[in-house]
């Protein structure tokens, strides 16, 4: 065989384990019941294979692009600025809270 069959051999091959395995669950007990056929009702079935090698095919070979976050000094920064305004809000919220009580109203 070449290289090309063999590769089809062993694409089929396990694709058809997985499907009887983990998809039909067949066991120990019950793979002697499997009969494998081309045609059910004069209707080829190997149209399965195809699709699953179609969509093996859509894998890209290359390898995906690295993701680039933010640089260190950047996200030093974006927290420090994150930090200072946190504080910044809590000292207005304070502030606005201390100033609502020192009018000398009674409050209810």
């Amino acid at each position: 065989m070449n290289r090309t069959q063999l590769r089809d051999a062993c694409a089929a091959t396990s694709y058809a384990l997985a499907l009887l395995l983990q998809g039909y669950q067949f066991n120990r007990t019950t793979w002697l019941n499997i009969h494998f056929v081309r045609q059910v009702a004069n209707v080829d079935v190997g149209w399965t294979l195809g699709y699953m090698l179609n969509l093996t095919n859509m894998i890209p070979s290359e390898n995906p692009p690295r993701v680039i976050g933010l640089q260190r000094t950047n996200w030093i920064a974006a927290t420090v600025s994150l930090a200072i305004m946190l504080i910044l809000i809590f000292c207005l919220l304070t502030a606005i809270c201390c100033q609502k009580n020192s009018f000398g109203y009674e409050s209810l």
